[in-house]
């Protein structure tokens, strides 16, 4: 049996002990355990961007991903459903924007997006350039991001203009007036204000010249799977958060076990009430061939018959009596709240394998 827990300790934090992202190597997982978990088949050599680009060539014209149905409440605009060519394109042009906007390998971005179409855009633009993504709660405000740029050294934010009823642009302008890495605001979604990069506008204008300097650039940049892809953050509950690096490969093992746990196959839909900003929900973006309906509520699942979905036992429980899962995935280890759910024996199946090795 393969011990999956033991390959996602492998990176150090950031923030701890005085040390920023910019003072550590972006390849933070020894030699010799690389070659070893490689030499095991546990890790390999394809990027999130790669494997992006085969289900793009697989899957064509198929739906990929959607929006929460009470999008325009969110953040504003209709629900966007996109296909995996229609999701490639708009990848693209965000890597254009943003290579276009002096970005490179290594550099960071921090990133404040509510789970949206949007937000697979920019992690998918963001790893084809080989950009360290730091994702943040959308509950996080002025102290936390501000921690959280300094210990990231991030030259842009990516955000929306408001989420719920907060202005998250402008208070991104304020912090990036008070920082010296800070250079770009970039913001997603309707009243971008001045100040800040309308994404929407800026990826729409995107010329092929740019689209095909991002991808020439890509193609020579030399980026791994074992690169550092994200910098999330604990929670902080007992001093400041820690930034915890992870590469391709850390996320793509976790991955497999998101598929190889509920027996998830190709075209089944994957509901994400958690925010795409941890350890709990990230994995999502590399299991291959799911359809992804992307919600912030349970709504989503009147108009998206969901196969699978991964949230806390309360939620699930809410969800699942609205319209039933085939697999539940609970996040807590209290598992028996979550009454009627198939989550308690997959969550204990995992766990199970974790502690036997």
């Amino acid at each position: 049996m393969r011990n999956w827990h033991s390959l996602i300790l492998n990176s150090q934090n950031i923030g701890r002990g005085g040390t920023a992202l910019g003072e550590a190597r972006m390849i933070l997982a020894k030699p010799e355990n690389i070659e070893a978990f490689t030499a095991e088949g546990w890790w390999g050599t394809s990027t999130i961007d790669d494997m992006f680009r085969a289900r793009v060539s697989e899957l064509g014209d198929t739906e990929a991903v959607i929006d929460p149905i009470n999008r325009d409440a969110i953040f504003g605009g209709e629900p966007r459903r996109l296909s995996w060519n229609a999701l490639a394109d708009e990848v693209a042009r965000m890597a254009g924007v943003l290579y276009g906007l002096g970005l490179r390998k290594d550099d960071a971005v921090l990133m404040q997006l509510p789970n949206s179409v949007e937000q697979y855009v920019a992690y998918l633009g963001c790893a084809r350039l080989g950009i360290i993504v730091s994702p943040v709660p959308a509950q996080y405000r002025e102290h936390e991001i501000r921690f959280v740029l300094s210990q990231a050294q991030a030259k842009a934010a990516i955000c929306t203009a408001r989420i719920g009823k907060f202005a998250h642009a402008q208070m991104m302008l304020g912090l990036q007036a008070q920082s010296d890495e800070l250079r770009h605001v970039l913001c997603f979604g309707e009243a971008v204000p001045d100040g800040a990069i309308a994404l929407d506008q800026a990826m729409a204008e995107c010329a092929d010249a740019d689209v095909a300097a991002a991808e020439s650039y890509a193609q020579g940049a030399g980026i791994t799977a074992n690169d550092i892809f994200s910098l999330t953050w604990t929670s902080g509950t007992e001093s400041n958060p820690k930034g915890v690096p992870r590469s391709a490969n850390d996320w793509l093992i976790a991955g497999q076990s998101v598929v190889e746990a509920p027996g998830l196959k190709a075209g089944q839909r994957s509901l994400n009430p958690f925010p795409m900003v941890n350890h709990a929900e990230l994995p999502v973006l590399s299991v291959p061939g799911c359809k992804r309906a992307s919600p912030s509520c349970s709504t989503t699942l009147s108009t998206s018959r969901c196969s699978w979905s991964r949230s806390a036992p309360k939620s699930s429980s809410t969800q699942s009596r609205r319209r039933p899962f085939s697999t539940c995935c609970c996040s807590s280890h209290n598992c028996s709240k979550a009454s009627g759910l198939t989550s308690c024996a997959t969550s204990a199946r995992v766990r199970r394998r974790c502690r036997s090795g």
